[in-house]
């Protein structure tokens, strides 16, 4: 089986799953830049707690001193999976994460000591996060770290199975390129699933249960037409 990943994949994790019979090709859908943010005026009395959505805030945050030094003395909020294993390789313990960023709100106010929330992110951001919290009368605060522009390629090959990664990868390949009735598409997360799923209706759907490029991986490798949740 063809696959398309829409972003770079561990050159060992393709090896395995090429032995598995997945035939794997890496196309970036992503150009990721650091944005160069003033932190010198950040009040670290101003927030109870700091939130990530995405592994590319931790590595780009961990580059500000005065950002590590912040997320050293506060509660920490991060999607599960890479994100969060960012943050603990950076040594930064986190206090509760969630598969996506409307259950990981609602665990955020859960928290009564949780009045402030920084929100360190990207300039593609859905605002998910944001809107279930200012409902909560949580005060919602952001600061762009990284920027994401959508790069576009156009994909000259046909594949059986498509990996999306965030909902900006969704929007970047079909900028150029087609999604054809046949072919299984899996989406790391569900905020990436509902996005695809609003920008077309009928398609193949799969969503590991866990959000992983390997899990993603494996559920193709195990794929049986009956395991897709949409056509």
């Amino acid at each position: 089986m063809k696959v398309l990943s829409t972003k770079k994949l561990d050159d060992a994790l393709i090896a395995t799953y090429t032995q598995r019979g997945l035939e794997i090709t890496c196309v970036e859908m992503l150009r990721v830049t650091p944005v160069a943010c003033d932190t010198t005026n950040i009040d670290a009395t101003q927030y109870d707690a700091i939130a990530f959505t995405s592994s590319q805030a931790v590595e780009h945050a961990m580059k500000d001193d005065r950002l590590t030094s912040l997320c050293q003395t506060k509660m920490i909020y991060a999607l599960s999976g890479k994100t969060k294993d960012s943050l603990a390789q950076h040594g930064i313990n986190t206090t509760a994460s969630a598969d996506n960023a409307e259950s990981l709100s609602a665990l955020i106010t859960e928290n009564k000591a949780i009045h402030s929330i920084l929100h360190l992110t990207g300039n593609l951001t859905l605002d998910t996060l944001g809107t279930r919290l200012a409902d909560a009368g949580i005060s919602y605060h952001t600061l762009e770290v990284y920027r994401t522009d959508l790069i576009g390629p156009v994909v000259t090959d046909a594949y059986d199975m498509i990996l999306f990664f965030s909902p900006s990868g969704v929007d970047s390949y079909l900028l150029h390129n087609v999604i054809k009735s046949t072919s299984i598409c899996c989406c790391i997360g569900p905020t990436t699933a509902s996005h695809l799923r609003e920008r077309i209706t009928d398609i193949n759907l799969l969503v590991p249960a866990t959000p992983t490029p390997e899990q993603m991986l494996h559920l193709l490798s195990n794929y049986h037409p009956s395991d897709t949740h949409d056509r």
